[in-house]
């Protein structure tokens, strides 16, 4: 016998008032609003009777508004994207009253219990944090994230195909952000200098607009192959073309991830051949070190920028001796080792990296975007550790690394259970998802609205299309 709480019109409202009072002592300004819009918004959908079609109608429109929202400073330096974040919360809230008024999300859960792990994951390191209130802002965030874009469709029972008009709809999105971009860039007489900045104030630099991007190629252009979808197709060549124009070195080369899918899935002999030959290389670079040092070498010659020939930005990936960016990246990989040697089992909290790895720096890479002063930092001097299986480490530990890790290879898992010429869904999912598996060795993105939303969204697609191929 199901126990749960009934939930009608009068009671939902009475709900959303006695949130909006708990809201109200928790902060004010820009922050109470934010919250008070997420809780009415959350009611509004279960003021009637199609509360499923409404949630869903919500994660299409946060789609829609994703890429185009603009982030804003509320008191305390706390920055939350409107509205993307603010319908983010109300999805996760509509998550938590449909677990109220039917049950069944402990099934749910259940079924897909690896992200609901990792947040588990986070409770230790969440009572042990250097800094309490960052710890537990960045919790929330990281759980309303899969909520909201993982749990939510699996609860609604959202079909692959739901899922995939959903990122279409962010697809379509992100187009005036790029004809955005480009009229900046225009207005800089095309300085390739300026194009970290260019994608402001919709994307906060070209890295995170290239990840994105990157991620959607793969998908369309891999599911449209696969499917026979001309537009897929286009859609793909054309989200290729953003990721180069983005100059994002990461996202450019994860792009390999493309013609490797799409030949494992449509012919049984590269479900052979690319595993051996991706064995054969690791043995080789392994084997061979004095050819990636090498390779080093003959780039280290000059440094590369940001709108260089995207052939030479790729040569300049390797470049540890006067490229700054990738002496930066180093020194953020060394600092993050030395913290999570330091407290191996609970890290230093969740969203404290940026407070906590000044210290733990090298001398060894100390350069012009090196941090000495968090309140002043360099200019072009961003991001945290560069990398999201590090960063995982120095916050909370090895055991939400190693929860991470699973998760990964569960995709991994499903890809290469299902992936073929007919599941051009599931397989182009998977080779979104693969893009950041390669990206997120440079870049950590799984903190920001916009990019979480793909990347949990991806997992959700491929693990429900798994489900009903099985």
């Amino acid at each position: 016998m199901k126990v749960g709480i009934r939930i009608d019109r009068p009671n939902a409202v009475g709900t959303a008032v006695a949130l909006t009072s708990v809201a109200a002592y928790l902060g004010a300004g820009m922050l109470a609003l934010a919250a008070v819009s997420a809780l009415w918004i959350a009611a509004l959908i279960f003021s009637g009777r199609d509360s499923v079609g409404r949630s869903a109608i919500l994660l299409f429109f946060a789609a829609f508004t994703l890429p185009l929202s603009v982030n804003v400073t509320a008191e305390g330096g706390t920055v939350f994207g409107v509205p993307g974040e603010v319908l983010t919360g109300a999805a996760a809230l509509s998550l938590g009253i449909f677990f109220l008024k039917y049950g069944g999300l402990r099934s749910r859960i259940v079924g897909a219990p690896l992200p609901a792990l990792l947040l588990l994951a986070f409770l230790p390191p969440l009572i042990f944090t250097t800094r309490t209130e960052v710890s537990v802002k960045a919790v929330i965030i990281q759980a309303a994230y899969i909520a909201a874009f993982f749990y939510l469709p699996f609860y609604l029972r959202i079909s692959g195909r739901s899922l995939r008009g959903i990122f279409a709809v962010y697809a379509a999105t992100v187009v005036p952000a790029f004809l955005w971009s480009l009229w900046n860039y225009a207005g800089f007489d095309f300085n390739p200098v300026t194009v970290p900045g260019i994608f402001r104030p919709f994307f906060n630099d070209h890295t995170i607009f290239g990840a994105a991007a990157a991620l959607l190629a793969a998908f369309f252009f891999v599911r449209g192959l696969l499917s026979g979808s001309v537009k897929g197709v286009v859609a793909g060549v054309f989200f290729i073309g953003l990721t180069v124009f983005s100059g994002s070195r990461a996202a450019i080369i994860s792009l390999a991830v493309i013609p490797a899918a799409g030949l494992f899935a449509y012919a049984k002999f590269w479900r052979i051949v690319l595993p051996a030959s991706a064995g054969l290389l690791a043995a080789i670079a392994l084997s061979q070190p004095g050819m990636l040092l090498t390779f080093t070498e003959n780039s280290a010659s000059e440094p590369v920028s940001v709108g260089d020939h995207p052939l030479r930005r790729l040569q300049s990936a390797s470049n540890v001796h006067s490229d700054v960016s990738n002496i930066e990246r180093l020194n953020r990989w060394h600092a993050a080792l030395a913290m999570f040697a330091e407290r191996p089992h609970t890290g230093f909290g969740p969203g404290t990296y940026q407070f906590a790895y000044i210290p733990y720096q090298s001398s060894a890479y100390e350069n012009r975007l090196t941090v000495h002063n968090p309140e002043r930092p360099p200019q072009g001097s961003g991001g945290t550790a560069h990398s999201e299986l590090l960063l995982l480490l120095s916050e909370s530990g090895w055991p939400a690394a190693a929860v991470f890790v699973l998760f990964l290879l569960r995709c991994i898992f499903i890809f290469f259970r299902k992936a073929r010429w007919d599941t051009p869904l599931l397989t182009g999912a998977c080779a979104g998802l693969f893009t950041y598996f390669i990206h997120m060795q440079f870049n950590n993105f799984l903190t920001t609205d916009k990019f979480a939303f793909l990347f949990w969204g991806m997992a959700a697609a491929a693990e429900a299309e798994y489900r009903r191929l099985t």
